[in-house]
């Protein structure tokens, strides 16, 4: 059966200075626009009002939060059953009828699938931490949930993460997510000195995405609900096309290795999650 409209919520993440995409992507009845960090400019980016800095918010701290802002927005503006997350140029991958079948079956949240990295999260992270400073991320983890941190050691050890902080949650387990997330995130950014680089300044955003890879895991050992979908990528004309082909993965595979080696970590991460798209199944039980 098909879920009611006002039954879930997909927040489309986007911001003023989007680009426009090659191909449209398919709308779904629960789609709403949101632009985030709209408190930090005075462009409008959407017709209707819809943007993440009225009413409970911290729009101004986009530019660290990146798309969390928008999470947070949700957590006290929107209350359907279902509560969604994704950007205007990442989608879920799934058809819209799995990821009903999906709400319908009672899901806790609908998350993307792993994204393998070349080395261990800790290692891939913690050897550039100038970027990210992942030890303090640990010593908060630690510090606000210290029931959680043996589970956040484990699976910073190991090479798996899910990526893009998007996530389709039922909503009792997305307020939860969210009042034991953002308080930590709240921590990292008042003690974190602020980066010129504009792309690394998003650390905020990044500690999340490492959070809430903890936080489904924790459901998925409690006996929750967890499916995953693919992500779909949407191109623009101006994005970078230099990387290989994804039918030959063995060369993806050195492409990778190679970034790695000469620690062009963004460009690797980056690559990874856009070739998500070509190494998944639709949406399942993990």
């Amino acid at each position: 059966m098909c879920l009611e409209k006002n039954k879930a919520t997909f927040l489309i993440v986007g911001c003023h200075k989007d680009k426009v995409l090659l191909e449209e992507p398919k709308k779904t009845p629960y789609d709403l626009y949101i632009q985030a960090g709209a408190a930090l400019t005075d462009i409008r980016k959407y017709s209707v009002n819809d943007y993440d800095d009225f009413d409970e918010n911290i729009s101004g701290r986009n530019d660290r939060y990146s798309e969390m802002t928008a999470v947070w927005w949700a957590r006290y503006n929107v209350n359907t059953d279902y509560i969604g997350i994704e950007h205007y140029r990442r989608r879920f991958e799934a058809d819209i009828s799995v990821l009903e079948e999906a709400m319908d079956n009672g899901a806790d949240v609908i998350t993307i699938t792993y994204a393998t990295f070349p080395k261990p999260v800790n290692e891939y992270v913690g050897e550039f931490d100038f970027m990210h400073p992942f030890y303090v991320s640990m010593d908060i983890i630690k510090e606000f949930h210290p029931e959680d941190y043996a589970l956040a050691e484990e699976i910073m050890s190991g090479n798996k993460l899910h990526p893009c902080n998007m996530n389709i949650w039922r909503k009792e387990v997305f307020f939860e997510y969210s009042d034991w997330l953002f308080p930590m995130l709240n921590a990292f950014y008042e003690r974190i000195p602020e980066k010129r680089d504009n792309y690394l300044h998003r650390d905020v955003g990044f500690f999340a995405e490492r959070a809430t890879s903890i936080y489904v895991e924790k459901l998925l050992r409690m006996g929750a609900k967890v499916y995953t979908s693919g992500v779909k990528i949407y191109r623009s004309e101006e994005q970078d096309e230099s990387e290989p082909e994804y039918n030959d993965m063995s060369e993806f595979d050195k492409y990778i290795e190679d970034l790695y080696q000469k620690k062009h970590t963004i460009t690797c991460r980056n690559a990874i999650v856009n070739a998500l798209p070509h190494m998944n199944e639709d949406a399942r039980y993990i």
